[in-house]
């Protein structure tokens, strides 16, 4: 039980690594629109995978407390506000970590901001790379499915 616990974590730590190659550069283009400036990838990489982390810890936590209080998975009250935590915990993150051209911190408005900018361009093109996916393999929605004559 405690071998597949510490595997799972791995492959969610080795999971947000790689993700945060992807997200570092959203993170990039995210800084560029809002402040003009483009932190390097080093820092926006290392900011996208704390960021990751801490929203991860953050839903263990809530999920072992449901599981440990209530006995059952978190319902979606739970997860929204659960969601709504992680989102603002990522805003205070790219505001300590990333800075503008002079060197100062990004402030709460502007990290909020690139967020934003950083979730549409990561919904944009992670959904037209889920729709071909999704088209090609199908979800078993349409399972059975005959059209009329």
């Amino acid at each position: 039980m405690f071998a597949k616990f510490i595997g799972q974590i791995v492959g969610a730590i080795l999971a947000a690594g790689i993700l945060s190659l992807i997200i570092a550069l959203f993170l990039q283009l995210g800084m560029k629109l809002v402040t003009t400036f483009k932190p390097s990838y080093g820092i926006a990489y290392n900011t996208s995978f704390v960021s990751m982390m801490a929203g991860g810890l953050i839903q263990l936590i809530i999920r072992g407390l449901s599981l440990l209080i209530l006995g059952t998975e978190p319902s979606i009250a739970i997860r929204v506000l659960t969601g709504i935590l992680t989102t603002y915990v990522t805003i205070v993150i790219y505001e300590a970590m990333l800075r503008n051209a002079e060197g100062n911190r990004i402030g709460m408005g502007k990290a909020f901001l690139v967020w934003l900018v950083q979730f549409a361009i990561s919904l944009l093109i992670f959904g037209v790379l889920a729709l071909p996916l999704v088209l090609l393999f199908g979800t078993g929605i349409f399972k059975g499915f005959q059209p009329p004559p």
